[in-house]
């Protein structure tokens, strides 16, 4: 009988129905069977953004107005336009469960787990990007909280962070399934620690990464065609649905204006 039990549910696992997570077998004493939610982008194994096309398709906004993003023109190309951020002192966002000062595009699809994806995007810091000494988050793949399981939150697994004028790159992930404070058992790493990033140029990004709670995960990161990680290891939690992309200015408070753009995104399986 258990062994009929374990056929069907790889039978449902891998014929595209999506009833049961894979952290369900990963985690004997979580049988649970994940709720069925659909996310748009899961269609498509190659996905990109043309920011002349706006709104984008397939994206939601977090952002205090209208302001703080919006669509502009390239500052190195004026027949191209690229996404704005300007994020000011005092300006937040109420979300589920903070009010932090930020102005992000987020992406609806959740990346599958198990399953090699690439990422490529680029951002601009102009002189108006203030080079405080203050944690802003410029692009983090978030993770998806099982709050049918009483998660509150879950911390992104990846996340690119300008703190100071240096870019790092940081992990974070949990051998705890269901995780209620966000904190118990947290594995954090910094992959990358950049020289001063310099203003007034784009950035190319490049992003490999395969999302597993186990041994097989991996990251690798290019910038400027250079490759600065190379990391084999636990890349997410334990979660019915793996991360989603956001890309924008999630930071501490600070009394100045930060600027950026983005460009150029996307997303395909390898």
């Amino acid at each position: 009988m258990r062994k009929w039990a374990d056929t069907l549910i790889k039978m449902l696992l891998f014929s595209g129905f999506g009833l049961v997570s894979t952290s369900v077998l990963a985690n004997t004493d979580k049988l649970t069977t994940c709720p069925a939610r659909h996310f748009p982008g899961a269609e498509t194994t190659l996905h990109t953004f043309d920011a002349n096309q706006w709104p984008l398709k397939g994206w939601l906004v977090q952002a205090p107005n209208h302001r703080a993003l919006h669509l502009a023109n390239d500052p190195t190309n004026k027949k191209n336009s690229v996404v704005r951020f300007e994020l000011r002192h005092g300006e937040t966002l109420q979300t589920r469960t903070v009010n932090r000062p930020r102005t992000e595009l987020y992406e609806q699809y959740r990346a599958p787990f198990h399953h090699p994806i690439q990422y490529q995007f680029r951002v601009f810091f102009p002189n108006e990007w203030h080079s405080d000494n203050v944690r802003a988050l410029i692009a983090q793949w978030h993770a998806t909280p099982d709050l049918h399981l009483g998660e509150v939150s879950r911390s992104p697994n990846l996340a690119l962070d300008v703190h100071g004028d240096q870019l790092l790159i940081k992990l974070q992930t949990s051998s705890v399934a269901v995780n209620h404070d966000n904190r118990t058992q947290m594995q954090r790493k910094v992959l990358y620690r950049s020289e001063p990033i310099k203003k007034n140029q784009w950035y190319q990004m490049k992003v490999d990464v395969n999302w597993s709670w186990s041994s097989d995960g991996y990251v690798k990161v290019w910038i400027q065609h250079q490759q600065v990680v190379n990391y084999i290891g636990p890349t997410a939690y334990q979660d019915c649905f793996g991360p989603y992309f956001k890309m924008g200015i999630y930071r501490q408070d600070s009394p100045n204006t930060f600027v950026m753009y983005a460009d150029d995104y996307q997303r395909k399986r390898l």
